[in-house]
């Protein structure tokens, strides 16, 4: 190491090996509250080696890593006098009171978790036991429910098996009558030829109605005539009656007939 220059006391930007080394001692007591300070090794909060590398950390930072003296032919950082002057002021404070402070307050916070990991513990204890019991009284009330519920479920499963056999059996029965059914292009020329066959049906249907209602506008047209000319020969029938009638009367008065039977023959006739 280079020695530092002869200064004046007020001259605050160099500092001496073992002052640096008192910097990082007071650094690492209270850094991290003390953890890596003497006693927190003692006590088994780090290790020799996690206190040696620490420090030699904030040496480099405060003294400068080994690029920076190479850089600078040796020499350490240089300080502001006005920083100079605080860290000078903080190796020359005692600060016995501030790590005895920080030693109560390590245990504090020890025996804080302490008492934190006992009362963890037992409320986890507690509940286990807690837990333990009521699934062991939860168990023996659940297997009945259980069971019923297994019984419900078997029973709901029977019966979707036997929809589905059911449906199976339809399936099946169906795909045998698709086997058997006719091609849909036989099927619709069948269909075809029934409607045409419908139509002829229907258009002949037509035409006997047709014939048959003039066969009946023909019938009773006769029928009229044969009516007419039997009243026409009825009445010719009548008057031939009533003249021959007069003429057998005619007849009877010249043979000189009595009344009485020409009354009896006109009853007769």
């Amino acid at each position: 190491m280079t020695t530092p220059p002869f200064s004046e006391s007020s001259d605050y930007c160099y500092f001496s090996q073992s002052e640096f080394t008192r910097l990082a001692d007071i650094f690492l007591d209270f850094y991290c509250d003390g953890k890596y300070s003497l006693e927190g090794v003692d006590e088994g909060e780090s290790t020799n080696n996690q206190r040696r590398s620490i420090k030699n950390d904030f040496k480099d930072h405060i003294y400068g890593d080994a690029k920076y003296r190479r850089d600078h032919s040796g020499g350490h950082k240089k300080w502001s006098k006005y920083t100079g002057c605080l860290l000078k002021t903080l190796i020359n404070t005692d600060t016995k009171k501030i790590i005895d402070q920080n030693k109560k307050i390590r245990e504090y916070k020890r025996k804080l978790e302490e008492q934190t990991n006992t009362m963890e513990r037992i409320i986890k204890n507690r509940v286990d036991e807690a837990t333990k019991f009521v699934m062991e009284d939860a168990r023996n009330s659940v297997d009945d429910e259980l069971k019923e519920r297994a019984d419900r479920i078997e029973g709901r499963f029977k019966k979707y098996q036997d929809t589905n056999n059911k449906y199976a059996s339809e399936n099946a029965s169906l795909n045998e009558q698709l086997d058997s059914a006719v091609h849909r292009e036989v099927f619709e020329e069948a269909t075809t030829t029934i409607l045409t066959q419908k139509l002829e049906i229907e258009e002949l249907r037509k035409k006997l109605n047709k014939r048959r209602d003039k066969e009946e506008r023909q019938l009773s047209e006769e029928e009229q005539k044969e009516q007419d000319r039997i009243h026409t020969e009825a009445k010719k029938a009548k008057k031939e009656g009533k003249k021959k009638k007069k003429e057998l009367k005619e007849l009877m008065d010249s043979l000189n007939i009595s009344d009485d039977d020409d009354s009896s023959s006109s009853e007769e006739d």
